[in-house]
């Protein structure tokens, strides 16, 4: 107990000090961050949150705030970057497609033919130099040319690799398979439909 003034004898006379209240004979302490104004409080009901609770509280709202608010910038800024790049994308794929579409009749390299006549004809293998300089080589580079050619004749793919440096095929071993297959096709479209060159 603090006494109010001196020369008082009883404990009646004497009070609590700040951030306390008296509770019967003796004095409590105020719970945490709580406390009084001044010395002499007589009840729990005197004890309130102290300026540095109220600061330390303010603080904590407004940083909740704070953090909220800026939480909803970063979601709609993230919202907006994405959905940016969303739609650049659509946009990407959608001219992709329509640049497929408008390339779609045209030939990434010019398809090369050479008749079965002029392939026997020409007994071996020649480079593609050699074949387009001799006249032997029909060139359709357009899907458009590809489709009225192949309306009206077979088209036969046959791959082969070169066995020499300086010729294709020295021993003729590829042109002599290459001939029996074109030779047993000829054939067969003959049996089939009456034609076959």
């Amino acid at each position: 107990f603090v006494t109010a003034s001196t020369g008082v004898t009883g404990q009646t006379d004497c009070i609590c000090p700040e951030d306390s209240y008296r509770d019967g004979a003796a004095c409590a302490s105020c719970n945490f961050l709580m406390g009084t104004v001044g010395i002499g409080a007589t009840s729990a009901g005197d004890c309130h949150l102290t300026t540095t609770a109220k600061v330390t509280a303010a603080g904590i709202v407004s940083s909740l705030a704070l953090f909220s608010l800026l939480s909803c910038a970063m979601w709609r800024c993230m919202r907006g970057r994405y959905t940016k790049l969303e739609k650049e994308k659509r946009e990407r794929d959608v001219l992709r497609i329509t640049t497929a579409m408008m390339e779609a009749d045209k030939l990434g390299h010019p398809m090369v033919l050479c008749s079965a006549k002029n392939f026997v004809e020409m007994g071996t293998l020649h480079s593609y130099e050699y074949a387009r300089d001799a006249g032997k080589l029909v060139v359709l580079d357009t899907m458009a040319k590809v489709h009225d050619f192949a309306l009206k004749n077979f088209i036969v793919f046959i791959s082969h690799q070169w066995l020499g440096w300086g010729k294709p095929d020295s021993e003729l071993m590829h042109y002599r398979s290459m001939k029996r297959a074109i030779d047993r096709l000829q054939r067969r479209v003959k049996a089939h439909t009456g034609e076959g060159s």
